[in-house]
């Protein structure tokens, strides 16, 4: 029994190293927010987000941080992975994180974000316009690397949703009308989706809001 537990305590211990290995490189934020091409307002509106990762051999352990104004929804390759974000007092906002190691794989791997902007109600930090931030940080070689939101990301509005609808009372967003039959194929978040046709995401100059870099949310 004594023999078991040791060896118990040696797989736990391994672990908990493993989870911690891309802390192990202090952490900055270089990601930069993005938003759809050539806005610069954005009321009650959602868009989806798509960028590709390259891996020919994948990472064990993978740090994804994530904000968005005001609300995102991701996944990584088809898979979903949470909603967010945290909310913090002015001044404290940190990205939220979540370790999808263990759903990435060698070639290509998709990201994919569905963000809802509120605009002025339902807790919206920046007001007149949208933005995602995302940094995926792994280890190589002992040395850290970095997948951050970009101009390189593609970008198309959910015009499923109507953005054209009341806003509920006391600031607690907008009332939902949602069209299916605008929807985009629910395959968007898999990687072999096609989103030739999407914009390119444009970086926005103005962040929403700043995010700390020497911490993140547990």
């Amino acid at each position: 029994m004594r023999y078991q537990l040791v060896i118990l305590a040696g797989v736990l211990s391994s672990f908990a190293l493993a989870v911690q290995e891309p802390d192990a490189v202090p952490i900055r934020t270089e990601g930069v927010w993005i938003w759809g091409s050539g806005e610069t307002e954005s009321v009650n509106e959602r868009r989806y987000f798509r960028g590709n990762l390259v891996f020919q051999s994948p990472p064990r352990v993978a740090l994804l941080r994530v904000s968005a104004d005001t609300r995102y929804s991701l996944w990584v390759n088809g898979v979903f992975i949470a909603a967010g974000p945290v909310r913090g007092g002015a001044g404290e906002y940190a990205p939220d994180r979540h370790e999808v190691g263990r759903h990435l794989r060698a070639g290509t791997n998709t990201i994919a974000v569905l963000v809802n902007h509120a605009g002025g109600v339902g807790g919206s930090v920046s007001g007149d316009r949208g933005g995602l931030f995302v940094q995926v940080d792994w280890l190589e070689n002992g040395h850290r690397r970095s997948f951050i939101s970009s101009e390189g990301w593609k970008s198309t509005e959910a015009r499923e949703w109507n953005r054209q609808v009341p806003p509920l009372p006391g600031g607690a967003g907008y009332f939902e009308f949602y069209d299916a039959r605008k929807a985009v194929s629910a395959a968007w978040t898999a990687t072999g989706f096609d989103d030739s046709g999407w914009d390119d995401a444009n970086p926005v100059t103005s962040p929403p809001f700043p995010l700390q870099s020497g911490s993140s949310r547990p």
